[in-house]
C-alpha cells in the first residue's frame, strides 16, 4: 500500500518546478539521470558532458532535468541568479574549429526548429531575433558570422550576451582582467584547455556580469570580462529551463563541459578543479613514416620527375619549334626567326603587351638587328588545313605598299600559332581618341586627315592592286596613328583575297557588331560593298565620337546610324557631331562626313557608292548628290525623292534543309525551352522518326524579360534574323525566324541557300514566296514526297514558314503561337493580310506587290515624321529650316518609344496656319492605349486651296483582320466637316455634350499599322488624328493643354479621351500615352 501512494508522490515532485528559494545544485560531472539531453548530446562514460563530438553540420542540447522558477508570478521581477561551469572545446585543427556553444536559458529544453551552424543551435533563420522567443544566453563563439543577416559577430574568438537572437547586446574578445593589474589578457576558446566562467544576474539592479579565466586561475576575477544593465523581466518567464546549446560546422568540434553549478537568489558556490572529470588525452599523432618509407620515396619520385621533365623538354622543343616545309622556301625574305622575335618582345612579356583582339594578341618589339620598332601579332592557328594558302596570302598582303596601310613585314609559323611582324605604329589606335571622354582627342582638321588617308587605303585595297582586298573588318580600332598622325589600315587577319570579276567563297560571318552589312547575314560573303558599309560606320564614329552601338539603361541599345539618321531628318545633323570638337571644326566637311556615313550605310549594296567614289566626294573633285534622292534609309525607314517617307516592315529573305517527317511539331514544342541554332542539322530523329531538336552548345539562356547581353553574331547564314546582325543579340524572335527558315527547308527539301551557274545564289524563302505570291505555294515542295502527303499540311507548313521569317519581329508569332498552328488548335491567318514581304518586295491584299528599297533592320522604334515629299526634299536643301521662331508644341508620343523632329504647333498668330504631318508606325492596344506622333510646318494661311489626303493600313496580328484606305477632300473642305469621306461622319464643336460609347479594346491586342496622313488645320480649333478609317481622334490644343476625343465609325457617338501629359524636356508638351475611358 505504502508503495502505491510513494510512486504519485515521486512522479508529483519531479514534474513540479524547482522552488525559486532553495533551488541550488552542483555537478562535478555529470549522470545521464542528471539532465535532459537532445541532439547528438551525451554524457561520457568518465562523467564527461559532451554537447558535441566528430560529426558536422550537428547540433547538441543539455538542460537541467527540472523546470526553474524565476518569478513569483508573471508580472514578477526575475530572481538573482549565479552560475558558473568549467567547459573545454577541442578541435581536430588548431586554428578552426565548430560555432561555439553558449549557456542558455529557455522557455523549453528541445529549442524546436533550431538549426545549427552559426545559429549555435538556438534559432533558425525565421525566428532569430524575435521578442517572442524570451530566450536569454551567453555565448562562447568561435567562427565569425559577420556576413550572415541579424548575426553581426565582431571576431572568431568572442564572448556575448544575446536575448532572443545571435546578435549580441554586447560581446567583446574572450579574455579576463588580471587582478593584480588590471590588464587584459586574451584567451584563446579553441585551445583545448579548460576554462571557467562566472555569469551572474542581480535582479535588484538588473546587471549581468560574466567572468572567464583559466583554471590555473584560482579565483574569481574581480573585475568582469562583460557587465550589461538589463532587466530581463521581459525576456524570462515565470517557468524556465537552464542548460547549454552547441553546434558545428564544417569542422569536427568536442564541445565539453567538466562541471556546473547554479543558485537562485545568492551566489553560487566555486567548483573544486580537482574533482572535476579529466578531459581525454589528446591522441599522439602517428609516427612519420617518412625516413622509413617515404625518403625512398621521395627519392624515386625526383627520378621520376626528372626523368620526366628531360622527356618533356625534349617534346616542349619539338612542339614548339618553328615549322619549314619546303613550299616556303619562295617566301624567305618575308620569313623571321622565333628566336628573333622572342627578344624583341623581351619574352613576350605582358609589359610589352600593346592589345588583343578576337583574332590574337599585339606585342611591341625592337629587332636586335636593326633596332626596327616593330608590333607582333600572335594568332592561335591549331589546323594545318588551308595553311599554305594563308601564308601565300600573307606573304601577297606583304607586298601592299600604300602610305594609308600598316605595312605588313613578314611572319613566323610555329605549331599551334602564327606570328605576324607589322610596322609599329607609336600613336596607338584611334579609337582610344575618340571615346570615353580621352585624355587626347583630335581635332577635326587630323580626324579628316584620317577619315581620308583610310578611304584612300581603302580604295588601293579594292581597285589599286593587282587582286581585290576585302577588309571585312573596318573599323576605328583597326585604324592605327603613325608619329605624324596619319590614319593607317591595320589587321588584315580577317582579309580574304580574290581575283577580280570572281565571286569570294568564304561563307563565315566574321567581323564586328555595328559595322556588318545586312546582307552579309544573308549570304555570309563579304564583297567590297560590306567593306564600304563598314567604312559609312566608321565615318559616323569619328565625326561624332561614338560607338556604332551604345548600351543604355532601357532594354535598346543607342545605334548611332539611328541617331545620326534622325538628327539628318530634322534638318540638323550637326546636333550629331562630338562635342569634343568644340567651336573648331568646318562645318561643310562634318556635314559631309555625316552625310557620306549615312548614304554608305544604306542598307541595299547597289546604292552605297564604291570607295573610289566616296575618295572623289572627301576630295571634293566631285560633288555628292542630296540625299533626299537616294532612297536613304536607316531606322526601318526609306526616304525617296518625290515620296518622303514611306513606312513599311522590313524585308529579309532567309533559309534551311532535312527531310520532312514529324519533325515540324515537336521541334517547334521543343524550341519554347529555347535554342540558338535552330537547322536541319541539329534536328534528331529517333527510332519513329520523331524529331528532336540538339546541340544547343550555342544556347543562350537568360531570365524572362531581361535584355541578353550577348553581341557575337553565332548561328549559321540563312537562318540568321536581320536584327541579329544589327545588335548581335539573339532573343526567342530570332529562334522564330530560324525555325521558319527550318520549315521550309523540311518542306521543299533545298537548302537555304543553294549555288547556281549564275553569280546569284537561289534564296529558298525568295523562291516559296514567288510560288505562294502566284497562288501555287505547293509547287515548291519536296519532289520527292511524290503523291504521298497531305497538301493542307504541306500548305500550312510554307506558309507558317513564311510568317516566321518576316522581317518585323513584332509581327513573327511565338513559339506558343506556332505549336497551336501546327496542332491545328488555332486556324492559321491569311498572310495576304499581314504585309508580307520577302525578297526586297511587299505584298498586301488589294495591293499586289510594291517595290522598295530594303532598309537596314533597326531597333529605332521612332514614329517617323515629316510624311509630305516636300518636307522630304527641304531637308537637304538650302534654308529648309523657317525663320518663324518655334513656340510651344503639342506632341504626340508613341508609348515607351523615342520622338525626334517635332515642330510646333500653337501659340502662332491667328493669320497663320499649319500644314500638319502625321504618322503612326505601332499601336499597342493591349492596355487599351493609342500611340502615335503628331508634327506641324507653319505655312501662310491665305486661301491656298486645302487638299486631304489619307492613305494606310492597320493589321491586327492576333485576328489577323486587314484594314486599308485612302481617302482625298475637296479644297473647300474644312478640318471639321469630314462628310466627303465615307469612312467617317461628321465632327462638330457639340462632339463633347454628344456623350460617349466604349469600344471593346480586348478584341484588337496586337495592332501593327503603317500609314501616311497629310492635312491642314486652324491652331485654336479642333485638330484630328485619322488612324487609316478604323478610328477617328480628335484633339484640341489649347493654352498648352490637350482635350481629345474618340471615334469608332462603326459605333455612335463619340467616346471621350483621357489624355496623360508629361513633360520630357523639350519645348512644349509630349504625351507617352492617353488612355481610352
Amino acid at each position: 500500500m505504502f508503495s502505491k501512494l510513494l510512486i504519485p508522490l515521486l512522479l508529483l515532485q519531479i514534474s513540479t518546478p524547482s522552488s525559486s528559494k532553495d533551488l541550488n545544485f552542483t555537478f562535478n560531472g555529470f549522470k545521464p539521470a542528471d539532465l535532459a539531453l537532445d541532439g547528438i548530446a551525451e554524457v561520457t562514460a568518465t562523467g564527461l558532458l559532451r554537447l558535441t563530438n566528430d560529426t558536422k553540420q550537428q547540433k547538441g542540447h543539455a538542460f537541467f532535468a527540472n523546470p526553474v522558477t524565476f518569478k513569483s508570478s508573471p508580472a514578477g521581477a526575475v530572481s538573482s541568479f549565479s552560475t558558473t561551469f568549467v567547459f573545454a572545446i577541442r578541435s581536430e585543427y588548431a586554428t578552426l574549429s565548430g560555432h561555439g556553444f553558449a549557456f542558455v536559458i529557455s522557455p523549453t529544453r528541445g529549442l524546436p526548429g533550431a538549426l545549427s551552424g552559426h545559429y549555435l543551435g538556438l534559432f533558425n533563420g525565421s525566428n532569430n531575433g524575435n521578442a517572442t522567443n524570451h530566450v536569454f544566453a551567453v555565448e562562447f563563439d568561435t567562427i565569425e558570422s559577420s556576413a550572415v543577416e541579424d548575426i553581426d559577430d565582431i571576431n572568431d574568438n568572442h564572448v556575448g550576451i544575446d536575448i532572443n537572437g545571435l546578435k549580441s547586446e554586447k560581446s567583446t574578445p574572450a579574455g579576463y582582467y588580471n587582478d593584480k593589474n588590471g590588464e587584459l589578457k586574451n584567451l584563446t576558446l579553441i585551445s583545448g584547455q579548460p576554462m571557467k566562467v562566472w555569469i551572474d544576474y542581480d535582479g535588484s539592479k538588473k546587471q549581468i556580469n560574466v567572468s572567464l579565466s583559466p583554471t590555473n586561475v584560482e579565483n574569481k576575477p574581480q573585475k568582469p570580462l562583460l557587465s550589461l544593465t538589463k532587466d530581463l523581466s521581459s525576456v524570462i518567464e515565470e517557468i524556465m529551463y537552464v542548460g547549454f546549446s552547441s553546434s558545428t560546422g564544417s569542422v569536427p568540434t568536442s564541445h565539453y563541459i567538466l562541471g556546473w553549478s547554479f543558485k537562485l537568489n545568492g551566489q553560487v558556490e566555486d567548483l573544486d578543479i580537482s574533482e572535476l572529470p579529466k578531459l581525454p588525452r589528446i591522441k599522439p599523432k602517428p609516427k612519420s613514416k617518412l625516413l622509413t618509407i617515404g625518403l625512398p620515396a621521395i627519392c624515386l619520385s625526383f627520378i621520376g620527375v626528372g626523368i620526366l621533365g628531360v622527356v618533356y623538354f625534349i617534346k616542349r622543343k619539338r612542339k614548339f619549334a618553328e615549322l619549314v616545309e619546303d613550299w616556303e622556301l619562295q617566301y624567305g625574305p618575308q620569313r623571321y626567326k622565333y628566336k628573333h622575335l622572342y627578344i624583341a618582345t623581351k619574352g613576350f612579356k605582358e609589359k610589352e603587351l600593346l592589345g588583343s583582339g578576337g583574332f590574337g594578341t599585339v606585342y611591341k618589339g625592337v629587332l636586335p638587328t636593326t633596332k626596327t620598332e616593330i608590333a607582333v601579332k600572335k594568332v592561335s592557328h591549331e589546323s594545318r588545313q588551308g595553311m599554305r594558302e594563308f601564308v601565300a596570302e600573307i606573304a601577297s598582303m606583304g607586298r601592299l605598299r600604300h602610305r594609308n596601310l600598316v605595312p605588313l613585314l613578314g611572319y613566323c609559323r610555329r605549331k599551334g600559332e602564327l606570328l605576324l611582324v607589322y610596322d609599329y605604329m607609336p600613336n596607338g589606335s584611334l579609337d582610344k581618341y575618340l571615346y570615353d571622354q580621352p585624355k587626347t582627342t583630335l581635332n577635326w582638321s587630323q580626324r579628316f586627315r584620317v577619315i581620308k588617308g583610310v578611304a584612300a587605303g581603302l580604295f588601293y585595297l579594292h581597285e589599286e592592286w593587282e587582286q581585290v582586298v576585302v577588309h571585312r573588318d573596318v573599323k576605328a580600332s583597326n585604324v592605327l596613328l603613325d608619329g605624324e598622325l596619319n590614319g593607317r589600315l591595320g589587321d588584315f587577319g580577317l582579309a580574304r583575297l580574290y581575283d577580280h570579276g570572281t565571286d569570294p567563297q568564304t561563307t563565315h560571318i566574321v567581323g564586328t557588331v555595328g559595322y556588318l552589312a545586312p546582307e552579309h547575314t544573308r549570304t555570309g560573303k563579304a564583297t567590297t560593298s560590306t567593306d564600304v558599309f563598314a567604312f559609312g560606320a566608321f565615318l559616323l564614329e569619328v565625326a561624332s565620337g561614338r560607338r556604332p552601338i551604345e548600351g543604355r539603361s532601357s532594354a535598346d541599345d543607342m545605334i548611332l546610324v539611328d541617331y545620326v539618321f534622325s538628327c539628318w531628318s530634322r534638318g540638323c545633323i550637326m546636333e550629331a557631331k562630338d562635342p569634343n570638337l568644340g567651336t573648331d571644326f568646318v562645318e561643310d566637311e562634318v556635314e559631309l562626313v555625316m552625310k557620306l556615313g549615312l548614304l554608305c550605310s544604306h542598307s541595299e549594296p547597289v546604292v552605297r557608292p564604291s570607295m573610289r567614289q566616296v575618295v572623289q566626294y572627301l576630295e571634293r573633285d566631285i560633288a555628292m548628290s542630296g540625299l533626299s534622292t537616294l532612297g536613304l534609309c536607316a531606322g526601318g525607314l526609306t526616304f525617296a525623292k518625290g515620296e518622303g517617307f514611306t513606312d513599311f516592315a522590313t524585308p529579309y529573305p532567309s533559309s534551311m534543309n532535312t527531310a520532312f517527317s514529324h519533325a515540324s511539331s515537336s521541334v517547334a514544342e521543343s524550341l519554347l525551352s529555347g535554342g540558338r541554332d535552330v537547322k536541319a542539322s541539329k534536328v534528331l530523329l529517333n527510332r519513329e522518326l520523331n524529331g528532336r531538336l540538339g546541340d544547343f552548345g550555342l544556347a543562350r539562356l537568360y531570365d524572362h524579360g531581361t535584355n541578353p547581353q550577348t553581341s557575337h553574331i553565332i548561328g549559321t547564314v540563312g537562318y540568321l534574323a536581320p536584327e541579329h546582325t544589327r545588335t548581335g543579340r539573339a532573343t526567342t524572335s530570332t529562334d522564330v525566324f530560324a525555325f521558319g527558315a527550318f520549315l521550309l527547308e523540311v518542306a521543299s527539301g533545298r537548302r537555304p541557300i543553294e549555288g547556281r551557274s549564275s553569280a546569284e545564289d537561289m534564296i529558298l524563302v525568295d523562291y516559296v514566296f514567288s510560288c505562294w505570291s502566284r497562288g501555287s505555294i505547293t509547287e515548291a515542295k519536296d519532289p520527292n514526297l511524290g503523291t504521298d502527303f497531305v497538301e493542307v499540311e504541306v500548305e500550312l507548313v510554307m506558309k507558317l514558314g513564311l510568317l516566321c521569317t518576316h522581317s518585323e519581329p513584332a509581327v513573327r508569332p511565338s513559339m506558343g503561337q506556332v505549336v497551336q498552328y501546327l496542332e491545328r488548335h488555332v486556324a492559321m491567318p491569311n498572310l495576304s493580310t499581314l504585309g508580307l514581304c520577302v525578297g526586297g518586295l511587299t505584298f498586301a491584299k488589294g495591293e499586289g506587290f510594291t517595290d522598295f528599297a530594303t532598309p537596314y533592320p533597326s531597333s529605332m522604334n521612332t514614329a517617323f515624321s515629316h510624311a509630305s515629299s516636300s518636307v522630304a526634299e527641304s531637308l537637304l536643301s538650302e534654308g529648309a529650316n523657317s525663320e518663324h521662331t518655334s513656340p510651344q508644341a503639342c506632341t504626340l508620343l508613341s508609348v515607351g518609344q523615342t520622338f525626334s523632329g517635332t515642330q510646333n504647333v500653337s501659340g502662332l498668330q491667328k493669320d497663320e496656319a499649319w500644314r500638319v504631318n502625321v504618322c503612326i508606325q505601332g499601336c499597342d492596344l493591349e492596355h487599351g492605349y493609342l500611340c502615335g506622333t503628331m508634327e506641324a510646318l507653319n505655312v501662310p494661311m491665305a486661301d491656298t486651296p486645302v487638299v486631304t489626303f489619307w492613305e494606310g493600313e492597320i493589321v491586327d496580328t492576333k485576328n489577323y483582320t486587314f484594314f486599308t484606305g485612302k481617302w482625298e477632300a475637296t479644297p473647300e473642305d474644312d478640318i471639321r466637316h469630314w462628310t466627303k469621306f465615307t469612312s467617317f461622319s461628321p465632327l462638330t464643336s457639340q462632339v463633347e455634350a454628344d456623350g460617349g460609347k466604349s469600344l471593346d479594346l480586348s478584341n484588337y491586342p496586337y495592332i501593327f499599322m503603317r500609314w501616311k496622313e497629310q492635312y491642314f488645320v486652324n491652331v485654336g480649333t479642333d485638330c484630328g488624328l485619322t488612324i487609316a478609317g478604323f478610328y477617328y481622334v480628335c484633339f484640341s490644343c489649347s493654352d498648352g493643354s490637350i482635350n481629345g476625343f474618340y471615334y469608332d465609325p462603326n459605333s455612335s457617338p463619340f467616346q471621350k479621351l483621357e489624355l496623360k501629359s508629361t513633360n520630357e524636356g523639350r519645348s512644349g508638351f509630349s504625351f507617352s500615352s492617353y488612355e481610352l475611358r
